[in-house]
């Protein structure tokens, strides 16, 4: 196989010469058709490699290494045995290109809820067809199968996503004109629902639990604190460090998550300061006395796990406590929400929060702002002092 850029009558041209078949595909730019040769290339050069022989002994057992791949080692190996062999056109082919170019660019937790969508339903369904071949109406129909298959709005909604992104590089590639997943969801009426799922717990409940915890789980009594007084998600808890906590300002700084492994950024890549009440102020004073490893959360030389704080604790605590099932995010709600219905002001939640805007946390939270706000800092201890 030989390719080439050239220039036909004004236009940009990849050249694809196998034996005395000749293929154009026209390109936006000489960079782009270079960029795509570069990739054909490589691909074909790999696909001439002849491997040595391994003379292996009878009777051999897989190696250790090989029993126990991940399942993203394993995701990564079922993509690239979904998408070889495949002319330059088809689907498969253009999200192996967007998975060798763009991929790194993600999130890491991002990385892994699209690698396992791609070869699970994407892939099987899409692979192989020719790119301009694959109508919006049938894009359609495969999102609303994945629904009632039982999967929510928001995985139907990643789905869209990497669809979309696949589109977005065939587009840039000007093999389509338009992506057909543009504003597919919202047409069908499958757009993530953003209320909220599980009633926040009311105050005289959010005292009840806390009270259960000191007694009966005390190891985890800061951790359900810092939640419950300032909304910080569970990821952004589990890392934090005493150098994070400045008690002269009153103020937490969040930097960092964790999710199977530390990553220092937050969620939304952006840091911020998280403000310290008086009885949080208090408790973790009291905490630091009793507990000055460098880490607050230590679960034995590691980071606590989400699925152990969850299970471990969450749903216990819950159980001794009387109270009705929530998710731990549930938390990071109840202190939104007993905030802004005791007329704290939406600038502050919104900061507290680290929504990138009011009007985001408007939409989740609205309902419960009072028409009379009354502001102040402490008014969520007042209040469970008095209940």
């Amino acid at each position: 196989m030989k390719t080439e850029v050239k220039q036909i009558k004004g236009k940009w041209f990849v050249v694809i010469r196998k034996g005395e078949k000749i293929k154009r595909q026209p390109v936006k730019n000489k960079a782009t058709g270079l960029k795509i040769v570069a990739g054909l290339e490589k691909k074909f050069s790999e696909t001439q490699t002849i491997p040595e022989k391994i003379e292996k002994p009878e009777h051999s057992q897989p190696t250790k290494a090989n029993v126990e791949m991940t399942s993203n080692e394993r995701a990564e190996k079922q993509l690239v045995e979904l998408t070889s062999g495949l002319d330059f056109a088809k689907f498969g082919s253009i999200t192996k290109r967007w998975y060798d170019e763009s991929f790194q660019y993600l999130k890491q937790p991002t990385q892994e809820r699209y690698l396992h969508i791609m070869v699970k339903w994407i892939l099987p369904k899409f692979g192989k067809a020719n790119i301009d071949n694959i109508p919006r109406s049938e894009i359609r129909s495969f999102l609303i199968n994945i629904h009632q298959s039982g999967q929510s709005k928001s995985s139907v909604g990643l789905v869209r996503d990497v669809l979309s992104n696949i589109f977005q590089q065939a587009r840039d590639e000007e093999l389509i004109k338009d992506n057909p997943t543009t504003q597919i969801l919202k047409r069908l009426k499958l757009e993530p629902d953003k209320t909220l799922k599980h009633e926040p717990l009311n105050i005289p409940e959010m005292k009840k639990f806390l009270e259960i915890t000191k007694r009966d789980f005390p190891q985890m009594y800061e951790l359900f604190m810092i939640a419950f007084y300032t909304g910080m998600r569970l990821g952004e808890i589990i890392p934090l460090e005493w150098n994070d906590i400045d008690f002269e300002k009153r103020e937490i700084t969040v930097n960092k998550h964790f999710r199977r492994k530390l990553y220092h950024t937050t969620k939304t890549d952006e840091s911020r300061k998280v403000r310290i009440s008086n009885d949080l102020y208090a408790a973790l004073q009291d905490y630091w006395k009793r507990h000055k490893h460098r880490r607050l959360f230590d679960d034995n030389g590691k980071y606590y796990s989400q699925n152990k704080i969850r299970d471990n604790y969450l749903k216990r605590i819950l159980e001794k406590a009387g109270l009705r099932y929530i998710r731990f995010h549930d938390i990071r709600h109840t202190y939104a929400s007993l905030m802004l219905s005791l007329g704290e002001p939406i600038h502050y939640v919104q900061s507290q929060l680290g929504h990138k805007n009011a009007s985001m946390t408007l939409d989740r939270y609205g309902k419960f702002i009072p028409s009379n706000q009354a502001q102040g800092m402490d008014t969520l201890e007042k209040a469970l002092k008095q209940s």
